[in-house]
């Protein structure tokens, strides 16, 4: 984002830490049991907690104290706002990551805002990973 590359480094099923591109950790997080279950995340700016819905959409950020930071609000289909002033951080919508192409990652397909993105073998990358190639059209490959 920015001009700036970061590398989402997992733990199984969940985001473990971000990584800048000369592999620098610029944040880890927390999770609870259970997959897409985020308790915090941690940066060199602080700690901030997760409130999530019955749905796992990360509705709220707060505080250590609990003071709440601001909060998100989304439509049934994963549109998504927030309030003034919120930190930046990737967990979202069913809290999976929104990334600098405007896609939730969720597992087996890509989702853009109201509909999925089916998988297609590639051939070439890494398994599952996206591949952004001309005309920035986004091909992502299946997982097995």
């Amino acid at each position: 984002m920015n001009g700036v590359t970061t590398l989402y480094r997992y733990l199984g099923a969940d985001l473990a830490a971000e990584t800048d591109g000369a592999g620098n950790v610029t944040a880890t997080y927390f999770y609870g049991p259970g997959v897409d279950q985020p308790h915090s995340r941690t940066t060199s700016a602080g700690t901030i907690h997760y409130q999530q819905d019955g749905q796992g959409s990360v509705t709220a950020l707060t505080d250590g104290a609990g003071t709440v930071l601001g909060r998100y609000h989304y439509t049934p289909w994963g549109e998504g706002w927030s309030d003034a002033g919120m930190p930046v951080q990737p967990l979202r919508w069913t809290a999976r990551e929104l990334d600098e192409t405007g896609l939730y990652y969720l597992r087996g397909r890509y989702y853009l805002l109201g509909r999925l993105r089916r998988c297609a073998p590639t051939g070439s990358g890494e398994e599952g990973q996206p591949q952004v190639v001309r005309d920035n059209t986004l091909i992502a490959a299946c997982r097995a």
